[in-house]
C-alpha cells in the first residue's frame, strides 16, 4: 500500500511562552507511561522550583517532551492549562492534516523510538537532547483522518485494557500484603505476642546471607547469568534482560550462586525491593547491590519475604542505610532485621493463600503479554500503512480477557 508523509517540522510549531508572572497555574510533569501527571501526584513532595517565572506556559492539546529523554518514550499531551519546567520542549500541531492524538502514538511507537538516538546531541547517551529542530527532520506516515481515528481508537482500547490488567496486579500484590497483617499483625506493635528472631537466626543454619560479585566486569553472552537489582521486580526476577560474566568470575563468587531457595533483597539503589528466587534462578549468580537471604523452606520463605515487604520493615531498611559512595543497606543491618516467629501451621496457612494469589497474578501477567503483543502488532501495521480495520481482528480474542 502506498503511503503520504510529511515531515515533522512543517506540520509542528514551539510553543510554551515563559510564565513570568502567571506563576498561579498547576504545575505538571511529563512521565514515560502516563504523560502530563501534576507533580505533587506523581512525586507525593515539591520537587520543582519555587520561583516559576521561567517554567512554560502550555495550552490544552499541545504537546510537550522531556528534551534529554524522549528516547525513553517521555511524551505528552496537555488536558489543561498549566506549567512544566524549562528542561521540556513544547510545541504544538499546526497542519490540519494530521490529529494530536495519532501523532503522539506514532512519536512514542517502536518505529519513531528507533530514530531518537541518531536525532540526538551528547557524549553521554541517556542525557542526548533532542531538539524541536533536529525531531522536526523525522517523517510522519500521514493517513486520512477518518484512519487516524480508526488507529487512535484501536490503540486506545488496548491501553485501557492494558491499564486494567496493571491496576488488578497491583491490587493482588497489596492483597498478600492485607492478609499477612490480618493473620500476623504489623510487626512493629506485634499485636499477637509472636516470639521474635533476628533474620540471619530465621535463614537456613548451614548458610548464611551475603552479597553477590563486587566486580563484575564486562557482559559475557556465553557465560553466567546475573542478577541485578533492576531485576528484581513485582517480587520475582526478570530474567528477560540478564547481564552475564565470566564463568572465571562467577566462580570466585560461588557462595552467592543461587540455589532457587533465596529471598533476594536490594541493598544498592533500590534499597529494600523484595523477590523470591525460583527454580529457573538457580545457578545464576547475583551483584554486589543485592543480599541473599537463604530459606530452603518454601512456606516459610514466602512468609519471611512478605514480612520483609512490610512498611515497618522497610522503615527499618530505610533507616539503618548507610552512606558512602553511595546509600548502602549493609549486611550486618540486614541480618540483624527482627521478624516474628508465629507458629509454623500459620505460617503454612499464609503460603497456601499466597499461592493462589500467585497463580491469578501469573493468569493477569499473561493476559497483559498478549496484550503488549496486540499493542505493538496495531502499532506496527498502523505506522507501516495497513488498513487499520485488519490491525484489530485479533481484538475479540483479548476481549475476552475482561
Amino acid at each position: 500500500m502506498t503511503r503520504s508523509s510529511i515531515s515533522l517540522t512543517s506540520a509542528v510549531e514551539s510553543s510554551g511562552p515563559r510564565a513570568g508572572r502567571e506563576t498561579d497555574l498547576p504545575v505538571y510533569s511529563v512521565t514515560k507511561h502516563q504523560g502530563f501527571v501534576p507533580s505533587l501526584e506523581y512525586f507525593k513532595k515539591q520537587v520543582f522550583s519555587r520561583d516559576l517565572s521561567d517554567y512554560r506556559v502550555v495550552e490544552p492539546g499541545e504537546f510537550a517532551y522531556a528534551t534529554i529523554h524522549l528516547d525513553e518514550g517521555a511524551i505528552g499531551i496537555a488536558k489543561e492549562r498549566c506549567l512544566i519546567s524549562p528542561m521540556y520542549t513544547v510545541f504544538k500541531v499546526t497542519d490540519k492534516r494530521i490529529l494530536a492524538p495519532y501523532l503522539l502514538q506514532y512519536l512514542k511507537s517502536p518505529r519513531a523510538m528507533a530514530e531518537y538516538p541518531r536525532l540526538g546531541k551528547g557524549s553521554v547517551h541517556r542525557r542526548r537532547s533532542i531538539s524541536l529542530a533536529s525531531l522536526g527532520s523525522m517523517r510522519i506516515p500521514v493517513r486520512p483522518l477518518n484512519q487516524q481515528i480508526q488507529v487512535v481508537n484501536s490503540l486506545d482500547k488496548v491501553v485501557s485494557l492494558r491499564d486494567m490488567r496493571q491496576t488488578a496486579l497491583a491490587l493482588l500484590d497489596d492483597l498478600k500484603q492485607s492478609i499477612f497483617l490480618s493473620l500476623f499483625g504489623d510487626p512493629q506493635t506485634n499485636p499477637h505476642d509472636w516470639p521474635t528472631v533476628r533474620l540471619s537466626s530465621a535463614t537456613d543454619p548451614d548458610d548464611r546471607i551475603n552479597y553477590g560479585v563486587v566486580q563484575p566486569g564486562e557482559h559475557c553472552p556465553d557465560g553466567t547469568p546475573m542478577v541485578r537489582v533492576g531485576n528484581l521486580v513485582s517480587g520475582r526476577v526478570d530474567r528477560s534482560n540478564l547481564k552475564r560474566i565470566d564463568p572465571t568470575v562467577d566462580a570466585k563468587h560461588a557462595r552467592s550462586r543461587l540455589r532457587g531457595t533465596e529471598i533476594l533483597v536490594g541493598c544498592v539503589g533500590s534499597i529494600g525491593s523484595i523477590a523470591i528466587a525460583s527454580e529457573s534462578d538457580k545457578g545464576s549468580n547475583i551483584a554486589r547491590a543485592i543480599a541473599r537471604v537463604p530459606v530452603s523452606s518454601p512456606h516459610r520463605r514466602t512468609y519471611l519475604a512478605e514480612h520483609l515487604r512490610s512498611r515497618s520493615t522497610q522503615k527499618y531498611f530505610t533507616n539503618e542505610v548507610r552512606v558512602v559512595a553511595q546509600p548502602t543497606l549493609n549486611i550486618k543491618q540486614l541480618s540483624e532485621a527482627v521478624v516474628m516467629d508465629p507458629p509454623d501451621s500459620l505460617q503454612r496457612e499464609f503460603h497456601r493463600q499466597a499461592l493462589a494469589i500467585d497463580k491469578l497474578r501469573q493468569q493477569h501477567s499473561l493476559h497483559l503479554e498478549e496484550l503488549n503483543a496486540l499493542f505493538a502488532s496495531l502499532q506496527n501495521r498502523a505506522f507501516r500503512g495497513d488498513p487499520p480495520d485488519g490491525a484489530t481482528a485479533q481484538m475479540p480474542s483479548i476481549l475476552s480477557y475482561v
